[in-house]
């Protein structure tokens, strides 16, 4: 239930769905003769989508996220395992097309294979890309590992997860992650702190390794110079992180509403 009301919160609660209800609500005030009220909106709107597209607003909410935690100056001796957050692939084209795509997310499986053979001993597991190819063939992801030259025998995928809740227990369960064993997680530097958290409360001794940083590592509030899609898209990575830390927080997910390193 948690992860379809989750779904449901988000598609309303991105910029775009709020966008279009509060054009919506102008245009039923407009018919119902509600003109200045109608103005109203029309204008916090217009204001609200420059301030989305054409300012660094995005950067300026996601930048706390991506600083919480970073990665161990010196690594640690001994790792048992490693585990990659998936959200790499871009899954239904892999598939359909029969091809490995990749996201902007895949820093996280570069740094996740560097890590693997810095510790030839540790379990690696990628956690949450579980698609295969149409025809049942080998699964992208595996493909993808081979092709760079890591051995796909090594990799442990626990493909049924949908969700970072998920991606933690079913993790667990699949490799008996024991609370005093040490496990590097790699996943985007925004999504750290959420998932150190749920970690953490499923017993994982968890190390952080972000990567994928939207980020630069400092800056006030000013007019960006990137692209709409860029700002929009970070300022939509930002409000839904947020929103997770508190949902996760309020559900007993997580033990602490900003989780610290």
């Amino acid at each position: 239930m948690f992860y379809f009301l989750s779904k449901i919160f988000w598609l309303m609660f991105h910029p775009i769905s709020i966008i279009v209800v509060l054009l919506i609500a102008a245009l039923i005030l407009l018919l119902l003769n509600y003109k200045a009220a109608s103005i109203v909106i029309i204008g916090l709107t217009i204001v609200s989508i420059v301030i989305a597209a054409y300012s660094n607003i995005g950067s300026y909410i996601l930048r706390p996220l991506e600083e919480r935690f970073v990665a161990p100056a010196v690594m640690p001796d001994k790792v048992d395992g490693i585990i990659v957050l998936g959200g790499f692939m871009i899954n239904n084209i892999s598939e359909q097309r029969q091809i490995v795509e990749l996201n902007s997310a895949a820093d996280r499986i570069v740094e996740g294979v560097r890590l693997a053979n810095l510790y030839p001993d540790a379990k690696f597991v990628i956690s949450g890309e579980g698609g295969i190819y149409a025809d049942g063939e080998q699964r992208p992801v595996l493909k993808l590992l081979e092709a760079i030259g890591f051995n796909p025998a090594r990799a442990v995928l626990e493909s049924k997860s949908r969700n970072t809740i998920e991606n933690a227990l079913m993790s667990k369960a699949l490799v008996d992650i024991k609370p005093d064993e040490n496990w590097l997680l790699v996943t985007s530097a925004y999504h750290m702190p959420r998932s150190i958290g749920i970690f953490r409360k499923a017993g994982i001794n968890a190390i952080a390794v972000p990567v994928d940083y939207k980020t630069l590592p400092a800056g006030g509030f000013h007019v960006s110079g990137s692209s709409p899609d860029d700002t929009v898209s970070r300022l939509s990575a930002g409000m839904r992180e947020w929103a997770g830390l508190v949902a996760y927080y309020l559900t007993g997910k997580t033990d602490a509403l900003f989780p610290k390193p």
